[in-house]
């Protein structure tokens, strides 16, 4: 029963889609050749923006990875620091005490 009802709408859709674009063309205010050089346009432009939107994005994300990396390198370095001094400091203890 329901695949039945999705045949229907499916059908339904593709009438609809159908009659739609039947009717674009006979009310179009444009001839063939003036209609096919717009969508051809509208592809091109289409697809230009599509580009840089990809281009930027992956600028985008190579700048983050980039960041992402510095900051991992400085508190590295930090972590790296504070472990140094700990173990001076311990070092320095153990001296000082005459223990381990």
């Amino acid at each position: 029963m329901i695949h039945d009802r999705k045949k229907k709408m499916s059908a339904w859709f593709v009438a609809g889609f159908g009659l739609g674009a039947l009717a674009g063309l006979v009310v179009a205010p444009r001839s063939g050749r003036e209609t096919r050089e717009a969508v051809a346009s509208g592809v091109d432009r289409g697809q230009k923006y599509v580009v840089s939107i990809g281009r930027n994005t992956r600028k985008r994300l190579s700048d983050m990875a980039e960041s992402g990396r510095k900051m991992f390198a400085r508190k590295k370095k930090k972590v790296s620091s504070i472990l140094e001094t700990g173990k001076r400091t311990r070092e320095s203890d153990t001296l000082r005490t005459g223990t381990q």
